[in-house]
């Protein structure tokens, strides 16, 4: 373990140096700062003063330019703004006159001021990221005890690397013991690896005996020896057999059953009828063929019973024959009836077998039909869910929701920076609820007052917490980007207008966010109209509205 101490412990005694030296180099860097600090003051102030200067008399030389152009002017010479040959009352300087020499050397001087200025500002900056890397590797405790645990990290790691070097034989021991002990643990594991093999093999000769007897078991079953069993088996093939031959008894029926189909469809059609159910529905009802039969039954008794009387000799010279043509007719007509009844009964038949299937088809109907039903009724609940209806509380569509997580992210992102610009007494707060007359939420944003500890809308804002607020989120929406799209910068950004409603707290506050995003790589543009920014913006651009157009200031 010790000789595992030794690494580690070079490696602090390396970090512990690197610190130290990270600490030294700092508070070195940290007095010539002061010094690049006062240089850049006084660099500003001259850039300031030079360019005052220059605009002085940029605006002196604009006011006397007539009297310049008069100077230029000779009798009987054209005017160069008129044209007239004549000048007899000529401008003269009401004061010193500036030449364009004289603006020239002023501009390169507030130019030659902006480079230094320029050029102090960058080393200065450089300087501070510099300083923020060593104090970044430098130690948090005081110089003194840093240097104090570097001499006993030193102490430590020279007693380790003392006891480490005679731990040597030591360890050569215990490296031959160990390799002792590995071949020893392989000559274990082999022996019980064969052990494993011969036991399985074992087992494998008990199973396939225990199946052997299992199978003799079965095969003789429950009959006393095979020979019983075999008696019994043949029977039951014998039975097997009738039940082949039953089955194709069947299948002969159906045949059968299939060609009197046909027959009575050809039969139906024969008479007259579209298809057999029409021929059935057109059979008589039940019980009215057994009356029909009956009553036809009994006039042929009649009949019967008559004509033997009829032929009786005593009734002989009786009277004239009965008319039997007309009998015979309406014989024919009950004969008739009874065939029409017998086919409207056949018919009937049908008829209720075509109903009984078409019930059938129904329930199976409306069981597809019930279950059609429970999955439109699960795609609505999830549509109405999706939409932000029926049983969706929050009333909150999909893709709002996915876009309130997104806003969740950058409402904690922009809290760090509101919080800051604030004066630690803004935080947002994300709010799902539904809005007025229950239309639906989920992407709002309150903030927290930390003076007060009450939940606020941000339309009680004033102007500047507003602008606040909203640049907040616009750099927590970029903080977000930056974090998901692989580390890439979104390295420029431009803020139009709403200084003019900070305080002079909070537009010190807002510059001192836009600064740090300044020196951490960033371009910051701001777009303002507020004096005070053009003592702290030293690179800028005016723009002057013109009635021609807009122009850049020179």
């Amino acid at each position: 373990d010790l000789e595992a101490r030794v690494p580690g412990l070079r490696a602090a005694v390396e970090t512990a140096e690197s610190a130290l030296a990270a600490t030294r180099a700092a508070d070195a860097l940290e007095s010539r700062l002061v010094r690049a600090r006062a240089d850049v003051q006084v660099r500003r102030e001259n850039w300031s003063d030079a360019r005052e200067q220059w605009l002085d008399l940029r605006g002196r030389r604009l006011d006397g330019m007539a009297a310049e152009l008069a100077a230029q002017l000779a009798d009987g010479a054209d005017c160069p703004v008129c044209g007239a040959t004549e000048h007899p009352r000529r401008a003269v300087h009401t004061g010193p006159a500036v030449t364009a020499d004289d603006e020239q050397a002023a501009h390169d001087a507030a130019e030659a001021a902006e480079v230094a200025f320029t050029a102090a500002a960058a080393d200065l900056d450089r300087q501070e990221r510099e300083l923020a890397g060593l104090r970044a590797r430098s130690g948090a405790a005081p110089l003194a005890e840093q240097a104090a645990a570097l001499d006993a990290l030193h102490a430590d790691a020279r007693q380790a690397t003392d006891v480490a070097a005679t731990l040597g034989p030591a360890q050569a021991l215990h490296a031959t013991l160990l390799v002792e002990r590995e071949e020893a643990a392989a000559r274990l594991a082999a022996d019980r690896e064969e052990l494993r093999a011969r036991t399985a093999e074992r087992d494998a000769h008990v199973t396939a005996l225990a199946q052997l007897a299992e199978r003799l078991a079965q095969a003789r079953g429950s009959d006393a020896d095979l020979a019983s069993r075999v008696r019994r088996l043949t029977d039951a093939a014998e039975r097997c057999e009738a039940v082949v031959a039953a089955e194709s008894d069947e299948v002969r029926a159906r045949a059968a059953a299939d060609t009197a189909r046909r027959t009575a469809e050809g039969r139906a059609a024969g008479a007259g009828f579209d298809d057999v159910l029409t021929a059935a529905g057109s059979l008589l009802a039940p019980g009215r063929l057994a009356v029909l039969d009956r009553t036809i039954d009994g006039h042929d008794q009649a009949v019967a019973v008559l004509r033997a009387r009829l032929a009786e000799p005593d009734l002989a010279e009786i009277g004239p024959r009965p008319a039997v043509a007309a009998l015979e007719e309406r014989c024919a007509t009950a004969t008739r009836r009874r065939e029409e009844s017998v086919a409207e009964l056949e018919r009937s038949r049908r008829c209720t077998q075509g109903l009984e299937s078409l019930a059938g088809d129904v329930t199976a109907a409306e069981v597809e039909v019930a279950e059609l039903r429970a999955w439109a009724d699960r795609v609505t609940a999830l549509a109405d869910l999706v939409n932000g209806r029926g049983s969706n509380t929050l009333r909150m569509r999909l893709q709002s929701f996915v876009l309130a997580a997104r806003l969740e992210q950058v409402a904690e992102v922009a809290s760090r920076r509101l919080l800051d610009m604030s004066g630690g007494r803004y935080t947002f707060l994300h709010s799902d609820a539904q809005g007025r007359h229950g239309a639906r939420g989920g992407l709002s944003l309150d903030v927290f007052d930390e003076y007060t500890g009450v939940r606020r809308p941000t339309k009680t804002l004033s102007g500047g917490e507003s602008f606040m607020a909203s640049l907040a989120l616009a750099l927590g929406l970029a903080d977000v980007v930056t974090a998901e799209s692989g580390g890439v910068q979104l390295d420029t950004l431009f803020v139009d207008e709403g200084f003019g409603t900070l305080d002079p707290q909070a537009l010190d506050a807002v510059m001192t966010v836009l600064d740090e995003l300044r020196r951490g790589g960033r371009t910051v543009g701001v777009i303002s109209h507020v004096e005070e920014l053009r003592t702290r913006i030293p690179s800028r651009l005016q723009i002057l509205a013109k009635r021609e157009g807009s122009r850049i200031a020179s």
